[in-house]
C-alpha cells in the first residue's frame, strides 16, 4: 500500500511541475476605450486548446467571459462589457489534457463613457456637452479638419453635467471635439453653421 501511495504522490507531483514548467505565456497587457477594454497577450509556444479570459471586480473570485479557441491564433480579446470602476483579467491557458496556466492578473479602471453626448451642431457660437454618466469631463478640446487644436477646455471651465461652452471665434465649418474623462476620450464631429 505505501508502494501505491508514493506512486500517486510522485504522478500528482510530476503533472504539477509540469503543467508549470511550460509557462510559456510572455505577457498580458490592457487598454481600456470609451468603449470596452483592449486585453492582448503574448504567447511563445502555443501548446494550448483554448483560451478562458477571466474579469473580477475584487480580484478574487473570477467570471469567464468568453472562451477563445487556440488554433485561431487569437492573442487578444475586447470587453464590450466591463464594469465600470475596477476590473481585474487574467488570461486561463487550458491544455489539451486539461492543465493549464494563468497569465498574470492585471487591474484596469473603466470609465464608461457611453453617456456622454455633444450636440452635433454648433448654435449661436455654443457647444453643448451633456454627461450622464458618474463621469464629469476634466478636458475638452476642440480640433479643426486638420487635426489642429483650436479650442481647450479644462476642468475649471466644466462645471457641471450639462455644459454650454463658448465657441463663438471658430469660423464655419466641420470640427472634431474630444472629450476626456479620467485619461480616456470620446471623439464627436460637429458642424458649425455660421
Amino acid at each position: 500500500m505505501k508502494t501505491l501511495s508514493l506512486f500517486i504522490t510522485c504522478i500528482v507531483i510530476f503533472i504539477g511541475l509540469s503543467s508549470f514548467s511550460n509557462r510559456s505565456v510572455v505577457s498580458l497587457e490592457t487598454k481600456s476605450t470609451f468603449e470596452g477594454v483592449q486585453i492582448e497577450w503574448t504567447v511563445v509556444a502555443s501548446n494550448y486548446d483554448y483560451y478562458e479570459i477571466q474579469r473580477s471586480v475584487d480580484g478574487k473570485e473570477y467570471q469567464t467571459i468568453d472562451l477563445l479557441d487556440s488554433e485561431k491564433a487569437v492573442e487578444n480579446y475586447f470587453d464590450r462589457a466591463p464594469n465600470n470602476g475596477k476590473n481585474y483579467y487574467r488570461v486561463k491557458f487550458v491544455k489539451i489534457n486539461k492543465l493549464f496556466d494563468y497569465s498574470e492578473t492585471i487591474k484596469v479602471k473603466y470609465n464608461d463613457l457611453r453617456g456622454l453626448v455633444v450636440a452635433p451642431k454648433i448654435l449661436d457660437g455654443e457647444l453643448i456637452v451633456e454627461s450622464i454618466t458618474d463621469h464629469k469631463p476634466n478636458l475638452i478640446r476642440v480640433l479643426d479638419v486638420d487635426g489642429a487644436v483650436v479650442k481647450t477646455f479644462t476642468r475649471k471651465d466644466i462645471k457641471a453635467q450639462y455644459e454650454i461652452l463658448d465657441c463663438k471665434e471658430l469660423e464655419a465649418g466641420s470640427y472634431s471635439v474630444n472629450v476626456f474623462c479620467e485619461g480616456v476620450y470620446k471623439k464627436f464631429n460637429v458642424e458649425k453653421l455660421y
